[in-house]
């Protein structure tokens, strides 16, 4: 992994998890919605096979999801100490 978050953080965490794991190993999941339908924020959780890895915040689902695989790519990061 490197040092800088990527531009597209879901992509980068599929190419990671995709040649271990497979295509259907991460799935994204909305566990909250607040606010009005004006001003939501979503909050989701990305799991790999059924571990959670990482949890986002947004004002749009695909905001919060890339939030998830940020936090899911740091979390990766430090179990591999690269």
């Amino acid at each position: 992994l490197h040092d800088a978050l990527p531009i597209y953080p879901k992509g980068r965490l599929q190419e990671l998890v995709q040649p271990a794991h497979g295509n259907d190993a991460l799935r994204y999941d909305v566990t909250a919605t607040e606010g009005a339908d004006h001003a939501r924020a979503y909050e989701v959780i990305v799991r790999l096979l059924d571990r959670p890895l990482g949890r986002g915040r947004g004002t749009s689902k695909k905001l919060a999801e890339e939030a998830a695989a940020r936090a899911a790519l740091t979390t990766l990061k430090s179990e591999t100490k690269i």
